[in-house]
């Protein structure tokens, strides 16, 4: 029997392709219901149905073998459609489900086009609710900026040193924009 660390180690992307068998080739991408897209998004369905691949090892597998005018289309159909996309997945479009097959397919595209095509990509949630915050500092986005600080907060130490600047942002404008309730005590 193999010691404890060698049960775990997965290998290199290659290894667990050959093992697996995942590969692009063979990926089947879960069905996706238009009716729980954004309107706004939906156009991009047919790209999250062939980029979307929620499998890191076949999504590497899939960015080997796309071609240069694909990746290229990809990264100009998505250019100004990420806001959209992180208010769905953080929660800011209260209609559609965050936790959705929907969500997660266009989240794994999102990650493709990062990590394909040096795109964007999709910001963390803090900076997400900092973003949406310092634009429009009401009441709602308020509270969403302060779950997602608390949301990091509780990840513990090892998980807030990589995210300090972002905390220290959070922590800045909770701060200097909080109205107190009774400014007279």
């Amino acid at each position: 029997m193999s010691s404890e660390s060698d049960e775990f180690a997965l290998g290199t992307i290659g290894e667990l392709q050959d093992r697996n068998g995942w590969t692009a080739d063979n990926w089947v991408s879960p069905h996706i219901e238009s009716d729980n897209v954004p309107f706004d998004l939906r156009q991009l369905i047919p790209l999250a149905m062939r980029w979307g691949i929620t499998c890191d090892a076949t999504r590497a597998d899939a960015a080997s073998k796309a071609t240069k005018p694909e990746l290229d289309e990809l990264c100009q159909l998505l250019s100004t459609t990420h806001s959209l996309y992180e208010d769905w997945c953080f929660g800011a479009i209260e209609s559609f489900d965050l936790n959705s097959t929907e969500c997660s397919i266009f989240g794994a595209m999102y990650r493709f086009e990062s990590e394909a095509c040096d795109g964007r990509g999709i910001r963390s949630r803090l900076d997400w609710a900092i973003s949406r915050f310092e634009h429009a500092p009401n009441e709602d986005n308020r509270l969403h900026l302060q779950s997602a600080l608390d949301w990091v907060v509780a990840k513990g130490r090892r998980f807030c040193k990589s995210r300090q600047k972002s905390i220290d942002a959070a922590h800045l404008l909770l701060n200097y924009n909080h109205v107190p309730e009774n400014p007279e005590n």
